[in-house]
């Protein structure tokens, strides 16, 4: 089995020169119903080398950000965040830190999740004690910042649209804007564990980042 949180053509070569005959990934390659496929295109050359090679995929995508030892629980455990806890109102957790400035977390946060993108709103010196984290593209979702805003000092995670950092700044809360890459780079050690008690060959796939930043040219 080969893990991976994105699919593509180093991906599938990988795995064939494995000789795997399943892929495990976060992002879903088929996101809507297909009723062609064009061999030409990106995805249809990826599902091209899939059969030729007989090979398999499953994908956890929205459920592995909900379940309780998911994405956003790895991201608060890797953080030695305490006390974690789900939300009703979102799939992220909530989770306290021990009395931390903003900008000293930030770094902190940059340094665990190997992440030169990241970008950081509010007051440097602010104490953080509490943290709200969603993995992936949390930043877009309004239910996702109102939680954020009523319970946390720092909302942690990607995509963070540009209306709510303006909101943030009203409203006093901080906002780590992670990459959505960064934030979920994570996922292969969390399938790993999950499926280590079979009895299979486990290869983790370090999934690059489709991007640079000005300081890693």
């Amino acid at each position: 089995i080969l893990l991976c949180l994105d699919i593509n053509r180093d991906i599938i070569e990988k795995a064939v020169s494995y000789g795997c005959n399943l892929i495990v990934s976060h992002h879903p390659l088929i996101f809507s119903p297909l009723k062609s496929v064009d061999f030409d295109t990106r995805l249809g050359s990826y599902l091209e080398l899939l059969i030729k090679n007989e090979i398999n995929v499953v994908s956890y995508h929205t459920n592995i950000d909900k379940a309780e030892q998911g994405l956003s629980y790895e991201m608060a455990k890797r953080l030695q965040g305490e006390n974690i806890r789900a939300t009703d109102a979102e799939f992220g957790v909530l989770f306290d830190v021990k009395p931390i400035k903003l900008n000293d977390f930030a770094k902190k946060t940059a340094e665990v999740f190997s992440d030169k993108s990241i970008k950081i709103s509010g007051r440097w010196d602010k104490t953080i004690k509490t943290v709200f984290a969603v993995s992936g593209s949390g930043g877009r979702d309004a239910d996702a910042y109102k939680t954020a805003k009523e319970n946390a000092d720092v909302f942690l995670t990607a995509e963070v649209k540009h209306s709510f950092f303006l909101e943030a700044e009203h409203d006093g809360l901080s906002i780590i804007e992670l990459s959505h890459h960064g934030s979920e780079a994570i996922v292969c050690d969390i399938f790993e564990r999950a499926l280590k008690p079979l009895d299979v060959k486990i290869i983790k796939a370090n999934s690059e980042c489709p991007f640079r930043t000005l300081e890693e040219i």
